[in-house]
Parts: C-alpha cells; structure tokens; sequence
C-alpha cells in the first residue's frame, strides 16, 4: 500500500451529491418527527423489525449520535466494527479531497481473499457482539 499524489481532484458526479442530500434530509425528517411526536415513525433496520434481532449495522445510529456528542467509549460500544469503519473512510474521504492524494493497495489475488475472508469474520464477529449486548 502507498499513497500517491492525485492528478487532481475527482469529480463528484451530480447524481451522488443528490443521493447523499435525499438521504440526509429523509434522516433529518424522520428523526425530527420521532422527537416531536415522541414515538417511532417507522422501524429504523427493517431485519430488527421483522426478527427481532440486531443486524450487523444495528446500532449505528446510535454510534453516530454517541460520538457527535463526544462519548467516543459509547460510539465503539453501539458498533466497533462501523465505528472502525467510519474512522478509516474519514482519512481515507480526507486524503482524497483535502489533501489531493490518492490511496492505492496493490494486492495479489490470494491477498485479496485473504482480506475478504478477514472481512467476513470481522462482521460475523462484530454481528456476534451485537447479539450478545442485547
């Protein structure tokens, strides 16, 4: 792996910016109206809802809100996995557009199923937690 100088910055295409705003404002709307109304809108992860168990991205939400306010222990107890996760696309998204560089890893084939094997067990794992913590 090693970091190289970006030719220039990338073009962020018009589609992902609307996506990205639908999405924030659908989240925006929805969290406004559970605290005015006091009482869930609709089921935040849909396999909770119909199982009753947490999925592995259960408890995200509550990361998110958990480090906004500063709680870092809270974040990485509501979901390590995501919290890493969202460490690692924070650098990497800052490399990227902030500092114009570019991150490549040149990998092999058996290293690359190696990583994806490691990322199975990593969720499994974290899916395991989340199980356990309820």
């Amino acid at each position: 792996m090693h970091v190289e100088r970006a030719n220039c910055r990338p073009a962020v295409p018009a589609w992902a910016v609307l996506l990205v705003l639908v999405d924030l404002a659908l989240v925006g709307i929805g969290t406004w109206l559970a605290h005015t109304h006091a009482t869930e809108v609709a089921p935040l992860c849909l396999f909770r809802h119909l199982t009753g168990q947490p999925c592995p991205t259960c408890g995200t939400t509550r990361m998110v809100l958990a480090f906004a306010h500063g709680n870092i222990v809270a974040a990485i107890a509501c979901n390590p996995l995501m919290f890493i996760g969202a460490i690692i696309g924070a650098c990497w998204l800052f490399a990227r557009l902030a500092l114009g560089r570019r991150i490549v890893w040149i990998t092999s084939p058996a290293s690359r199923r190696l990583l994806a094997a490691g990322l199975v067990v990593a969720v499994l794992a974290n899916w395991v937690y989340l199980l356990a913590r309820q």
